[in-house]
């Protein structure tokens, strides 16, 4: 099993409406992606620093958690 990894998005980075986070497995050796990989686990934290609506908070076609009509 992998050890865990902590990676820092850049100083002062603000994501917009539109933005999306992309989790990859990725060999560390050649850089390739790495298919079969299950992520069981993923922390995100950030500050919202503006006014945001329902419809900016909808999700892709999956969710990490379990929401409305799971």
């Amino acid at each position: 099993m992998a050890q865990p990894l902590t990676v820092a998005f850049p100083p002062n980075l603000v994501m917009t409406d539109g933005w999306r986070v992309t989790i990859a497995a990725v060999d560390p050796t050649t850089g390739a992606d790495v298919t079969g990989v299950t992520i069981r686990e993923a922390l995100i934290q950030v500050e919202n620093i503006g006014p945001t609506s329902d419809a900016a908070l909808a999700s892709g076609p999956f969710m990490l958690v379990p929401g409305p009509g799971a």
